[in-house]
């Protein structure tokens, strides 16, 4: 204590005691809350810690909570009237600090699956919306006295995921559509011939290369080659031979087959160009003339559209093959905001038949040949009407008032052809008739046929096989009728045990037509392969036709067949051909 002035200061010492009297008291908490699981929030920290009994503490003991951060010290005092109350502590809690996580010791162990009744199961989170919980609440079970509280916290930038072991993959079944056959393992090594274009580095080039100059396949020779025996008659029959002695076309095998394929549509008469889209073409031996359809838009039905009796001719361009084709029946189909037409047609030869042409009856009323019976059907009062004949056949002669026919100048042909086992190709272009032998050569001679084109099954994409029995007829007979003979053509190398149905022709006038008539029969049994391959139109073998031969390599076998029919789809700027071959296995 100090008394006075400041300038006369005295200080005295005084001893005090002073006496309280200390109750203990007990601190009483209620704590309620509210919780709410069921809505949406972010990922974020929580931080739960289970409620266990305190124990008992003396009346001067100071209960301290901690944070990470900061102390909170509460003291327990007397209540003012000094009164004691219940000695008995109750249980103590803790007050967190919002933002501070509290420093608890924790034993650490192994992790258990919560069991169904409490458990919560993870599931994929979505990328786009967060999953809503909904947690029921329960009353939770008191732990033990010295049970340690556990809690875990959430990361906030990482998701719960479900983990997936690794498996064995099981096989998938699919089908797919396309074009291709299903391909073959080879080890081959490709040199690709084009590159990207790029400037020229600068300096000079060296041209000082001299250029390699493929020889001459035909090396002129006076010497005549004949390709037959000498026949007959003092015909001479010549075959140009190259320098490697075979003719045949070879398809080499390639890694990769370009073409760049051309289409053009255009008036035979005026050249004036029309759009067509979907061109399809098809021509076998039983049809003698080209099939074709196609889609226009409906502004060409106009120039489409030919005055009665006369037909509008078209001439269509493949990969720089042309054809002569003609419009005859249009159907015309709109759809919104477009209309088409679609044509079609036969080839040039459809002025042959009707309704080009009238049914006239006709008869030889002077010895002829049969290619002079055809030239006569293609004739109007002796005069002919335009048309030519490339005949292949070995002709015969017919008596006087032996053959008569009623029908168009195409069926006339037909029949004439038929007759001794032949068929007929118009040209594709010029007003030609090929008069084309069904079997050149008999299917058991076919091994010593040069093929005019050798094609790789690497050319080919898609590829059916028919297998066709037949039966094995090795002998026919083949009678004419007035004037007629009658012919006994048997295989040769046979009994000719097992005849075929007979064949009566009022044309057979001479052995010459018996016999071609009977082969054709002949050839035409036993097991055969019919394959129909589909391929480009390659600048080097053009559309084929049927009636050419050709070596076919099926798995590493040759077989050599005749093609018997082609059909061409040109859906601009993809142009493909399918070729139908016949074989034989002997």
């Amino acid at each position: 204590m100090v008394f006075g002035a400041a300038e006369n200061t005295a200080v005295e010492y005084i001893d005090l005691v002073l006496a309280a009297s200390i109750v203990p008291a007990v601190a009483v908490g209620h704590l309620n809350a509210d919780y709410n699981n069921a809505v949406s929030r972010g990922p974020r920290a929580w931080c739960g810690s289970a409620w266990s009994p305190a124990a008992k503490i003396s009346s001067s003991t100071q209960i301290e909570h901690k944070s990470g951060h900061a102390c909170l010290v509460v003291k327990v005092v007397p209540n003012s009237s000094g009164r004691r109350q219940n000695t008995e502590p109750s249980a103590g809690w803790k007050l967190l600090l919002r933002g501070l996580r509290p420093e608890l010791k924790m034993v650490q162990q192994m992790a258990h699956r919560y069991s169904a009744s409490s458990g919560e199961a993870f599931a994929q989170l979505s990328s786009r919306q967060r999953p809503d919980a909904a947690i029921p609440f329960q009353i939770a079970d008191r732990h033990l006295a010295n049970g340690a509280g556990c809690w875990k916290t959430l990361s906030m930038g990482c998701r719960p995921e479900k983990g997936l072991g690794w498996a064995d993959g099981r096989p998938e079944l699919f089908d797919v559509d396309h074009d291709f056959s299903k391909a073959r393992a080879a080890n081959r090594c490709a040199t690709a011939v084009w590159q990207m274009g790029r400037h020229a580095a600068p300096g000079i080039s060296d041209h000082t290369t001299t250029p390699v100059i493929p020889p001459d396949q035909y090396q002129p020779d006076p010497a005549l080659r004949f390709s037959d025996r000498r026949p007959d008659s003092l015909v001479l029959l010549f075959n140009k031979k190259t320098a490697a002695g075979d003719s045949t076309i070879v398809v080499p095998v390639r890694t990769l087959y370009m073409t760049i394929n051309t289409q053009s549509v255009v008036l035979a008469e005026t050249g004036e160009p029309i759009e067509a889209h979907n061109i399809q073409l098809s021509i076998d031996s039983d049809s003698w003339t080209w099939l074709w359809s196609a889609d226009v838009p409906a502004s060409y039905e106009a120039m489409l559209t030919a005055p009665i009796g006369e037909l509008v001719e078209l001439v269509v361009t493949l990969n720089g093959l042309p054809i002569n084709l003609v419009v005859e029946p249009r159907k015309r189909s709109r759809r919104f905001a477009k209309s088409r037409l679609a044509i079609g047609g036969r080839g040039k030869a459809a002025w042959l038949a009707e309704p080009s042409s009238d049914k006239v009856s006709r008869t030889n009323t002077t010895l002829m040949t049969a290619q002079q019976i055809m030239a006569a059907a293609l004739s109007d009062n002796g005069v002919s009407i335009g048309w030519d004949i490339d005949w292949q056949l070995v002709d015969w002669s017919v008596p006087a008032g032996t053959w008569s026919h009623s029908g168009t100048a195409i069926e006339a042909c037909l029949a004439v052809a038929s007759s001794a086992g032949g068929y007929i190709q118009a040209h594709s272009t010029a007003q030609i008739l090929r008069v084309l032998p069904r079997y050149p050569v008999a299917p058991w001679e076919w091994s010593t046929v040069t093929p005019a084109i050798d094609i790789p099954e690497d050319l080919c994409t898609v590829e059916d096989i028919d297998d066709i029995d037949k039966a094995r007829y090795n002998s026919v007979f083949i009678s004419g009728q007035a004037n007629g003979v009658l012919c006994h053509v048997t295989r040769a190398g046979t009994d000719g045990g097992r005849p075929a149905p007979m064949v009566i022709d009022s044309l057979i006038t001479q052995p010459e037509a018996g016999r071609q008539r009977g082969l054709a029969i002949l050839s035409d049994t036993g097991r055969q392969k019919i394959i129909t391959i589909s391929m480009p139109v390659l600048p080097e073998i053009g559309i084929v036709l049927p009636g050419t031969f050709i070596r076919y390599r099926e798995n590493g076998n040759a077989r050599i067949g005749l093609t018997r029919g082609v059909s061409v789809s040109s859906n601009f700027p993809k142009i493909r051909q399918s070729v139908t071959v016949e074989t034989h296995v002997f």
